[in-house]
């Protein structure tokens, strides 16, 4: 699934710096009170890489889309995400003993959702855009708290506003994306940042399956393809919410990002690579 309202033009200048085999800095400081808005913000994210779209798995595009799920009813032909998985998380969740802000919230982020539907697909794309969750929450605190404007003279961090004033247009939308937030970091504190290491931990064998059936036979056999469709490189996530449907995000040409099903077992890691086959 590509994003429907996110839509994001960069030139090549907007990556000077940012060149070669380097990967993408890592978030820089919160901005001080006194600094202007973008002060000590990181560059955009590109997943220049030395190798040819290489696997990962990132915390943030699971905790974000984890949430996601969580609030919202997931009843298409072919789901958002895994069958059953906010059955499954709400049950592990009882175990553990974790209740959240995205308990105590649902019912209220559902409503605004019924108003606004795109909220409940365009934003599932926002992390893919950024390196990490300190760095993403910083930005969109600086776009709420700027009523969602874009006056900044750091090209970086227009960009960003410019991303998230696409996805969150009025000023409803926007109190809706705080309180997302505000409820997401909870969760994550309180139960899916321990969930997450524990489990990708548990997976790194099918994580390595996976990366070596795309690098070896899958990728070459597609190269083609990805190079006809200015998709030369960029980086590959397996995502644990995630089913049938990826996420996907175009830079350029050597600078795209697709999120896909994270396989169970070493025997089904094919999965994601249909997945991003689909996409």
């Amino acid at each position: 699934m590509q994003p429907h309202r996110i839509v994001l033009i960069l030139s090549v200048a907007a990556f000077v710096g940012c060149g070669g085999a380097t990967p993408a800095p890592s978030p820089g400081p919160s901005p001080s009170p006194g600094s202007p808005p973008g002060a000590g913000m990181p560059a955009m994210p590109a997943p220049l890489v030395a190798g040819a779209w290489p696997i990962r798995t990132r915390e943030h595009v699971d905790l974000w889309l984890h949430a996601y799920a969580m609030i919202t009813p997931d009843t298409t032909l072919v789901p958002y995400f895994r069958r059953g998985y906010r059955d499954r998380m709400a049950g592990l969740r009882r175990v553990r003993g974790a209740t959240s802000l995205l308990d105590a919230n649902r019912d209220r982020l559902l409503a605004r959702l019924a108003v606004q539907p795109s909220l409940a697909t365009g934003g599932q794309f926002l992390p893919l855009y950024f390196e990490s969750w300190d760095q993403m929450r910083q930005v969109i605190e600086i776009f709420v708290r700027g009523g969602g404007g874009a006056n900044t003279n750091d090209p970086n961090l227009g960009a960003y506003l410019s991303i998230l004033g696409g996805a969150f247009q009025s000023a409803a939308d926007r109190e809706w994306l705080r309180q997302f937030v505000e409820a997401t970091d909870d969760e994550n504190r309180k139960f899916y940042e321990a969930y997450w290491t524990s489990e990708v931990a548990a997976r790194r064998a099918v994580i390595a399956a996976t990366d070596s059936m795309w690098q070896r036979q899958w990728r070459p056999a597609l190269q083609r393809y990805l190079n006809n469709t200015q998709q030369q490189n960029g980086e590959l996530y397996l995502s644990l919410p995630l089913g049938g449907e990826g996420r996907t995000v175009q830079f350029g040409k050597q600078q795209n990002a697709v999120a896909v099903q994270m396989p169970d077992t070493r025997d089904n890691a094919e999965v994601a690579l249909y997945v991003m086959a689909h996409e």
